[in-house]
């Protein structure tokens, strides 16, 4: 079920090997990434429990394009799909090596129209997301921050003591380092991660965790 993580913004945290999924709840509703389609069931039946329908989605917006973060976009029929240039070639193209989507018995790749542009915002009611740029884990991978509350959401770039895998089609250990230094200049006290639990303390003492383990 979502569980209010901040409010207006909630969080499915993923039990199988789907990712994390993020609500913002308003007059415009954004999903950050939708999981595995296998897990599309739940993800209905945990939307109904907010009065939500998939139809009432207005934007998706992913972090990558990895099979276990877009699987579930086939609910969202209605939403406004966004991603970053190669993420959405690699979708549109039915990429299978750089979805992973072998790994995962997955068969769903989102058609994106919709491309971010360096630094975009995305503005919903209280909420401003700034599209940042976090390769590493896969190329053309994206995190969001929002300045004001303080919540940043990583995607597979860094979790709650660990950091994304780049032993994968696309990925990069100096990117993601780099990416990992980024995200350090930034001032946030909520993590939502693209795996596993969230954080809300110590951000520092965790990201210098994630910087230390490239030494």
């Amino acid at each position: 079920m979502f569980k209010e993580v901040f409010p207006g913004l909630y969080a499915l945290i993923s039990e199988t090997s789907s990712c994390n999924i993020y609500l913002v709840k308003g007059n415009n509703n954004a999903i950050f990434d939708t999981g595995l389609q296998k897990d599309s069931d739940n993800i209905v039946k945990s939307l109904a429990e907010l009065n939500l329908k998939p139809s009432d989605i207005d934007v998706v917006l992913f972090t990558h394009m990895h099979a276990d973060h877009i699987g579930g976009s086939a609910l969202f029929e209605n939403a406004e799909l966004w991603m970053s240039a190669f993420a959405a070639s690699v979708s549109n193209s039915k990429n299978v090596s750089f979805t992973l989507s072998h790994w995962f018995h997955e068969s769903v790749f989102p058609e994106i129209k919709n491309i971010y542009s360096p630094e975009q915002v995305f503005s919903f009611g209280k909420f401003n997301f700034v599209v940042i740029e976090t390769p590493g884990h896969s190329k053309g991978g994206v995190s969001f921050f929002d300045k004001k509350n303080k919540i940043l959401i990583s995607g597979d770039t860094l979790f709650n003591g660990s950091i994304g895998r780049y032993d994968l089609p696309s990925s990069s250990k100096i990117e993601l380092y780099n990416s990992l230094l980024r995200l350090s200049e930034l001032e946030f006290d909520l993590l939502l991660p693209g795996h596993g639990s969230i954080r809300a303390e110590k951000q520092k003492e965790n990201l210098d965790l994630a910087i230390n383990l490239f030494k």
